[in-house]
C-alpha cells in the first residue's frame, strides 16, 4: 500500500480531459460572444438585484401611503448581524460568526504573527536544532494554554494518549484501524460533551471551569485530530517502510529545492517522531486555528530545511492578493447582505420572489467562498513567512466549478489531499471509488460537526456524485472516444454541468447555511411565482457559463502540457518544438 501511495502522489498532475488534443480556441467565435453576453448580463443582473434586495431590507418601516404593502412589510423586518459600515451611507453584514470573530481579532492575530515570526527566526539562528525544537514546542504549548486556559488539561491528555498509542502500535497491521478508532471516538466525544469539564472529574475543580480561555478547544479539536492521525499513520508507514530508499527526490526535485509533494513522501528519520516535534506539529501557531492542513512528514521536513518554493517577493505578492481579496469581501458585505437574509430566516416571511431567492443563494455561496479564501490565505501567509509551505486551500473561483469531483478537489484542497492520503488510498482508491466516497463524505460531515443537516449534505453529495462517476467512466470507453471532439459531446457535457451546478448550490445551502428545513422553504419559494421563467433562465445561464469553464480548463490543460513537454525535452537535451505548430498534440 505504501508503494501505491508513493506512485499516486508522485505522479504528474492528471487534468481530466473533455476532448482529445487541444482544439482551436473558441474565444473569438460568434458562439462564445453569445455566451459572454449571457453570462455578463447574468452577473450584472445578480449584482443589481442583490443590492436592490439589500436596500429594500435596509429601509425602516414606512407609511403604507409611501410604499407598497410588500415593501412596507420588508422594511419592518430586521436582519441580524447588520452593523454600521465604513463605506459612506452603507451598513455592513456581519451576521456570520466566523467572519465577525476573525475580523474583530485580526489586529491581535497580526501582532501574534509578528511576535511568533520574530521568535522563530531568532531561535533558528541562535540555538541548536534539538534545543530549538523543544523551545518551539514549549512556545506552541504556551500559545494553546492562552487560548484554552484550564481546558488545556484535556487537550494535552488526548494528545499524549494518541502519542503513546502510535509509539506502541506503529508497525503492526492493526495500527491504522486502532489509530482511526481512537481519534474518531474522541472527536465525537469532545463535540458531544462540549469539550469536557473539570467539574466532571471532581466538584472541587468546578471553579476552574470558569477559566477556559478565550477560545474553546473543542471548536478546533477536529483540526488537531487530523494532525494526530497524520503523525501516527506517518510513523506507522515509517516503520513499515524501513529498508525503502529515502524519497527525497520522489518527484524529480533536487535535495536543495524540495517541493511539498516530495516532502510528504520523504521518510523521516526516527528522531523526527519525538514528543517535542509532535507537540510543535499539533500546536503550530500559524496553522492551529484554521489550517491549511499539513502532513507530519511535510512539516518535519520543513522544520529541518525551510521551504524554497516561494521567494520573499512571491510571498509579498501573495499577501497583496490576500489584501485585495479582503477588500473585495468588505465591499460585498456592504453592498449585498445575502448571508444575513439567508441565516436570519426573514426570507420566510418577507415574501421573496423566486428570482430573489436565487439571487440570495448565489451571493451567499460567493460570500462563503471569499470568507474562507481570506481566512485560509491569512494563516497560509503566516506559515510561508516562517518557512513552511502548505497546500493552497482554494485553488479556483467558486463560480468556476461544474462537477462535484472537481469542486471538492479545489475547495479545502489541503483537506482533500489529506483524505486521499489517509482514507481514499488505504480504502482501495479508484478500485472502490463509488463505495469510498460514502465513507469519506460521512467522515467529512462528522468532522465538521455531529449534525443531521451535515450528514444530509454529505449523502446528497454522494448520491449525485454516483451518476457523475458513471458518466465519466462511460466517457472513457473506447466506443465513445470518436464522439468526444464533436459539438454534441461538448453541449451534452454543458447540460450535465448546468445540472451539477444546481446540485452543488443546493447541497452547500443545506450543509452550511439554511439547513434541511430552510432549503425546503427555499425550494417552495423558488418554484412559486415567476419560478417558471427564472429556473429555465438560470439553467441556460449555467449552460453558457459551463462552456466558458470548459474553455478555461482546456487552456490550463494546454499550458500545463506545454510546460511538461518543455521540461521533458530540455531534460533530454532536445529542441523544444514551436508551440504555434498546430500539428503538435500535447496529451
Amino acid at each position: 500500500m505504501l508503494r501505491d501511495l508513493q506512485r499516486v502522489e508522485s505522479a504528474r498532475i492528471d487534468v481530466p480531459k473533455l476532448f482529445d488534443g487541444r482544439p482551436n480556441k473558441r474565444w473569438n467565435t460568434p458562439e462564445f460572444y453569445v455566451y459572454f453576453l449571457v453570462v455578463g448580463s447574468a452577473v450584472a443582473f445578480l449584482a443589481w438585484n442583490g443590492h436592490l434586495l439589500t436596500s429594500d431590507f435596509a429601509r425602516g418601516p414606512r407609511p403604507a401611503a409611501a410604499a407598497s404593502s410588500l415593501h412596507n412589510h420588508r422594511g419592518g423586518v430586521g436582519l441580524r448581524g447588520i452593523r454600521h459600515g465604513w463605506l459612506p451611507g452603507l451598513k455592513m453584514d456581519l451576521s456570520d460568526y466566523q467572519w465577525r470573530e476573525f475580523r474583530e481579532r485580526l489586529p491581535l492575530l497580526c501582532a501574534v504573527a509578528c511576535a511568533h515570526l520574530s521568535l522563530s527566526w531568532l531561535l533558528r539562528l541562535m540555538l541548536p536544532l534539538t534545543i530549538c525544537r523543544w523551545t518551539k514546542a514549549a512556545l506552541a504549548v504556551g500559545f494553546v494554554a492562552y487560548l484554552h486556559g484550564t481546558s488545556l488539561v484535556f487537550l494535552l491528555a488526548l494528545s499524549l494518549a494518541n502519542f503513546l498509542l502510535s509509539r506502541f502500535a506503529a508497525g503492526y497491521s492493526i495500527a491504522p484501524a486502532t489509530i482511526w478508532a481512537f481519534n474518531l471516538s474522541t472527536m465525537i466525544a469532545v463535540r458531544t460533551f462540549d469539550g469536557f469539564h473539570l467539574a466532571n472529574i471532581s466538584p472541587m475543580l468546578a471553579p476552574l471551569d470558569v477559566h477556559r480561555g478565550v477560545f474553546r478547544y473543542h471548536v478546533c479539536y477536529n483540526m488537531v485530530v487530523l494532525r494526530m492521525i497524520s503523525y501516527a499513520v506517518d510513523q506507522h508507514w515509517h516503520r513499515v517502510g524501513r529498508g525503502l530508499a529515502r524519497t527525497n527526490t520522489a518527484d524529480g526535485a533536487s535535495p536543495d529545492r524540495l517541493t511539498y509533494k516530495s516532502r510528504t513522501l520523504e521518510l523521516q528519520p526516527e528522531d523526527a517522531f519525538t514528543l517535542a516535534f509532535y507537540f510543535e506539529y499539533l500546536f503550530y501557531p500559524p496553522l492551529y486555528l484554521a489550517g491549511p492542513i499539513l502532513t507530519f512528514n511535510a512539516f518535519a521536513s520543513q522544520m529541518r530545511r525551510p521551504q524554497t518554493t516561494y521567494t520573499m517577493p512571491a510571498i509579498l505578492k501573495y499577501i497583496l492578493r490576500l489584501l485585495a481579496s479582503c477588500l473585495a469581501l468588505e465591499v460585498l458585505n456592504h453592498v449585498i447582505h445575502a448571508n444575513a437574509i439567508a441565516t436570519s430566516g426573514v426570507w420566510r416571511i418577507a415574501q421573496l420572489s423566486s428570482t430573489e431567492v436565487g439571487v440570495t443563494s448565489f451571493w451567499v455561496l460567493n460570500f462563503m467562498w471569499l470568507k474562507f479564501l481570506v481566512i485560509w490565505r491569512f494563516f497560509r501567509s503566516w506559515a510561508l513567512l516562517d518557512g513552511v509551505e502548505t497546500p493552497e486551500n482554494i485553488s479556483r473561483c467558486v463560480n468556476n466549478n461544474y462537477d462535484i469531483e472537481g469542486f471538492w478537489r479545489n475547495w479545502h484542497s489541503s483537506f482533500n489531499r489529506w483524505l486521499v492520503r489517509y482514507m481514499y488510498i488505504p480504502l482501495g482508491g479508484s478500485r472502490f471509488k463509488a463505495a469510498n466516497i460514502w465513507a469519506i463524505f460521512t467522515f467529512v460531515a462528522i468532522w465538521h460537526d455531529v449534525d443531521l443537516r451535515l450528514l444530509v449534505w454529505a449523502w446528497v453529495s454522494c448520491l449525485f456524485a454516483g451518476p457523475e462517476i458513471l458518466a465519466k467512466w462511460i466517457a472513457r470507453c473506447p466506443a465513445v472516444r470518436p464522439w468526444k471532439a464533436s459539438w454534441q459531446f461538448r453541449h451534452t457535457c454543458a447540460v450535465a454541468a448546468a445540472i451539477n451546478i444546481v446540485v452543488l448550490m443546493a447541497a452547500n445551502l443545506v450543509g452550511f447555511v439554511v439547513g434541511l428545513e430552510g432549503v425546503h422553504h427555499f425550494a417552495i419559494q423558488l418554484m412559486s411565482g415567476n419560478g417558471v421563467t427564472f429556473i429555465p433562465c438560470a439553467l441556460v445561464t449555467f449552460f453558457c457559463a459551463a462552456q466558458l469553464m470548459f474553455e478555461i480548463e482546456l487552456d490550463r490543460e494546454y499550458t500545463l502540457a506545454r510546460a511538461v513537454a518543455k521540461a521533458d525535452t530540455n531534460a533530454a537535451g532536445l529542441k523544444y518544438p514551436d508551440p504555434n505548430e498546430r500539428s503538435i498534440k500535447f496529451t
